[in-house]
């Protein structure tokens, strides 16, 4: 049986899977995808060719997509960054890429996330996952068939795999804040008793992708040189300190500085407010996400008598979460 877990943000696209024969295996691409016209061409490559060493081609809707690569290969960038993300073609060949990563031809469980505004709208969860239930044509050669689906707050998959962690440490008298800092969305969710509470779990949009836009703006008003959204989130992810742009050194970790410092309050200020009415502070704060970097020593000030703690691999941990209680509940 496999049991698979699927984190599709507007970021990174994470996976984990396993059956019953096997040891679990997880992996991180980029959330790139457009029609293979619109993709780069490896240098020298002929009309048609693309950039599909660094990812999967897929069919959806019996058009050729290239799934799963980075967004700085596609032309004009990622052009989906709204709320409506599940309902879009990149979002199918995403799902099938990731489908053809796992290789099975038969998916026994399926649990993935959606923001936790978004999940609490019944109609759209419903609507998702008639998307990612049944029959798939992936691409030619490989059919792959989904029997199950569940949809969950983004966020509770860090939850499950903290949890599977600790082997036996009681959370009863936790009152526990989980926050996934994604690259468009930050999704929380309050675990009061064991229990979630809905009342004090939400979404926003304003993201690691704020902060890049937030980047962007900086370079380009004290250096003068315009960089695409796409390419700065590259030299985030790839971790680097500094970047040579012509006759201009960009120091990025002054510029994220600077960015984090304008937005984190902000969003962190909305998940304080959605806590108000709670009678008992919280005492732990457990966070993920690629995006946690800029919105740390946010949340930091803001919960200082909690226990602060970042899930391990924390980029991974909502998949790998999804993919625990896809096996426990099959």
């Amino acid at each position: 049986m496999v049991h698979f877990g699927l984190d599709i943000g507007y970021g990174q696209t994470k996976l984990a899977w396993s059956n019953n024969y096997t040891q679990p295996l997880a992996e991180v691409h980029p959330s790139g995808a457009a029609p293979i016209e619109r993709c780069d061409r490896v240098a020298g490559g002929q009309v048609g060719d693309t950039a599909l060493g660094y990812g999967e081609e897929v069919l959806v809707n019996d058009r050729r997509f290239s799934a799963l690569i980075d967004p700085d290969r596609i032309q004009n960038g990622m052009q989906v960054l709204h709320q409506d993300y599940a309902g879009t073609p990149e979002y199918m060949a995403l799902y099938y890429g990731a489908l053809a990563r796992v290789g099975a031809t038969v998916v026994d469980h399926l649990v993935t996330g959606l923001p936790v505004a978004q999940c609490k709208d019944r109609d759209k969860a419903r609507h998702v996952k008639s998307l990612l239930l049944g029959r798939h044509q992936v691409r030619e050669g490989l059919s792959v068939t989904v029997n199950k689906v569940t949809i969950v707050p983004q966020a509770v998959g860090a939850y499950y795999a903290s949890i599977d962690r600790r082997m036996g440490a009681s959370p009863v008298h936790d009152t526990l804040l989980v926050v996934d800092f994604g690259h468009f969305s930050v999704d929380w969710v309050l675990i009061t008793g064991g229990n979630f509470r809905d009342s004090s779990s939400s979404s926003c949009i304003q993201g690691g992708s704020y902060v890049i836009d937030r980047m962007v703006a900086l370079i380009k008003a004290r250096h003068g040189i315009a960089v695409g959204r796409e390419r700065v989130y590259g030299y985030v992810r790839a971790g680097l300190d500094s970047v040579q742009l012509g006759m201009e050194t960009i120091d990025l970790n002054a510029m994220k500085r600077a960015a984090a410092a304008e937005v984190a309050p902000t969003v962190v200020g909305q998940i304080r407010a959605s806590l108000r009415d709670q009678s008992t502070d919280v005492n732990r704060v457990l966070v993920c996400g690629g995006s946690t970097p800029f919105f740390e020593a946010a949340v930091r000030e803001a919960f200082p008598k909690a226990i602060y703690e970042e899930a391990p691999m924390p980029v991974l941990a909502n998949a790998i979460g999804f993919r625990i209680y896809a096996k426990k509940s099959a």
